[in-house]
């Protein structure tokens, strides 16, 4: 296989590169090879295995193969950007989707109102360069309930959540998809609470749909536990969340917002909670630093990889 792809030729499209390599020297478990590929600098996918390879899906394109060469067309695994033909061909190739979830909520004086979805939807784009699967259009609504009295803030109910999510999954399943990662990058007790319930209600309606529910934000608190992040307490548009989208999306970073821990008195229940959190951060701004928000977005994606490659595996 690996001597018929190098002697593929020259991509048949203006100033285009070489298939260069194969970054996987064998099968894939789901019978796929990935290639590499110098087509406009930068293409990564997975070619279908058999005798002869006839086709690949990639996150910039479908290569074909023919008398004259080789061809790319744009098929990217953002599922917002395919045709019909084109998702029902990558879900018979790749059978896991993700369905990011966010929120619109919040984040000091200094961060947008999307620094959860952003957060979420940046690692998902980056891990399926890396490992084809089915990246959905996030969800951009969460519940917010700490927040839900900060300007900007506009909140769902759980119950409205676990119905989209259901609904979500409910119809990707409908559609071939055997395995469902809901990732989300808003971190709220009940609003992840949701989505596992979401889950499981799913696990009994569908016996042959592999799910996993996981909290983007915690793995990259998880990393920066390794002396990445100086900040002991930080939990909200503090050092982890300034830091990543000043590596992510700098422009969107407005300055800094001061240094602040909420004053909500356990186990009562908060009332006016922006009287006890009045200026929306948890943690220290002022430690941020784009090269600990890479940082933590590479162990986001390298986790994100994993759980992709043990769901793929299970669905084969």
């Amino acid at each position: 296989m690996e001597g018929q792809l190098r002697q593929a030729g020259d991509l048949g499209a203006p100033g285009a590169g070489r298939l260069e390599k194969l970054l996987h020297p064998g099968p894939h478990p789901l019978g796929l090879w990935l290639v590499d590929n110098l087509y406009g600098g930068d293409l990564h996918g997975v070619v279908l295995g058999g005798a002869t390879a006839e086709s690949a899906f990639s996150r910039k394109g479908e290569i074909s193969y023919g008398p004259s060469g080789v061809r790319v067309k744009e098929f990217p695994m953002r599922v917002d950007r395919m045709t019909m033909t084109e998702f029902e061909q990558a879900v018979r190739t790749v059978r896991v989707a993700l369905v990011p979830f966010g929120s619109v909520e919040e984040h000091g004086r200094h961060l947008p109102l999307c620094t959860d979805t952003l957060q979420v939807w940046r690692v998902a784009l980056e891990a399926a360069r890396r490992v084809p699967f089915l990246v959905c259009p996030p969800v951009h609504y969460g519940y917010c309930r700490s927040t839900r009295d900060h300007p900007g803030t506009l909140s769902i109910r759980p119950s409205t959540l676990r119905r989209i999510a259901f609904d979500l999954v409910e119809s990707l399943h409908r559609q071939g998809v055997r395995g469902v990662i809901l990732a989300s990058g808003h971190a709220g007790g009940i609003h992840m609470a949701a989505l596992e319930e979401a889950a499981e209600a799913l696990a009994d309606a569908f016996p042959d749909l592999e799910l996993a529910v996981v909290c983007e934000y915690r793995w990259a608190q998880e990393a920066g536990r390794g002396g990445v992040v100086s900040t002991a307490d930080d939990g909200h548009a503090g050092e982890i969340e300034t830091s990543r989208v000043q590596a992510l999306a700098p422009d969107l970073v407005k300055g800094l917002s001061p240094e602040e821990y909420p004053r909500f008195e356990k186990p009562f229940v908060a009332r006016d909670k922006r009287a006890q959190w009045p200026g929306g951060v948890w943690g220290n701004p002022a430690a941020a630093s784009p090269g600990k928000g890479r940082a933590l977005f590479e162990a986001s994606v390298e986790r994100l990889v994993g759980l992709v490659t043990q769901m793929r595996g299970r669905v084969a």
